[in-house]
Parts: C-alpha cells; structure tokens; sequence
C-alpha cells in the first residue's frame, strides 16, 4: 500500500505534518486488520499488510474497505488516497518449491508491481498481480 501524493503533503506543509499523517494511517490500517494479520511499513509512505488467514477473494474485499476507509477521512486534516497492490500465494503452491524468504521476496514484487500499475492508471485503487501480468502480457 502506498499513500498518493504523499511527498505533496511534505513538501506543503512539512515532514511533521508528513510524519503525523503516517502515524494515523497506521492506525487506520491497525483498526481495519485482524490480530492474526501483520501490518508494517516498509519504508516511506508504503505499508504492507500480510493476510496470512485469508483467500484471495478476502484480500481483495478488505484492500478496497481499506482503501474507500482512506478517503473517507481525512487524516490528520489531510484528504489522502491510497494505491494497493495484491499478491498471493496459490493455495497449490508445492511444499519443498520456494523457500519462505524466496515466497516472500516473489510476492512483495508482484504486489509492488501491481502497486505501481495502478500508480500509473490513476492511483487511488487496488490491483492485483496476475490481472496486470495478463495486461502487460496481451499489450
């Protein structure tokens, strides 16, 4: 997940204002996830959110909650959107496949990817991975 726009709101009204809108998107995210989930930022105004009890069709109903949650507050005084991107793992991947750090790796690059493919469609939404693969793929 990644805030739109986000270095706007550093360069208007400075990194404190920057840092507080960070803290409460945070929380927002803490609020809209599962103990069993795992939140962190991963660095600037991107956060990923692991979904490790849930399908696909789950991530995708909690990104777009998550995302219209966004915009329908504004944090810390500041009217923000939010980009997602999602990735799975299929639920037939093959034990002894991939590694857990090679899993990790591959996901956090799809969802980063799809991220991105959104940023450059009109930011604001949720996609995920394979749909943008098949996109890029058929262009």
């Amino acid at each position: 997940m990644d805030v739109d726009h986000f270095k706007l709101i550093n360069d208007t009204y400075g990194h404190a204002a920057g840092d507080q809108v960070l803290c409460a998107m945070a929380t927002l995210l803490r609020t809209q996830s599962r103990e069993t989930d795992v939140l962190a930022r991963f660095g600037g105004e991107e956060f990923i959110l692991a979904l490790p009890e849930t399908d696909l069709d789950g991530a995708r109903s909690l990104a777009e909650r998550i995302r219209l949650a966004v915009r329908s507050e504004p944090l810390c005084g500041h009217t923000v959107s939010l980009s997602i991107g999602i990735a799975h793992r299929p639920a037939n991947a093959k034990p002894g496949g991939e590694g857990a750090g090679e899993i990790l790796e591959r996901l956090i690059c799809e969802a980063d990817k799809a991220l991105y493919f959104g940023k450059h469609h009109g930011r604001d939404q949720c996609r995920y991975y394979p749909e943008i693969a098949d996109r890029a793929s058929s262009a």
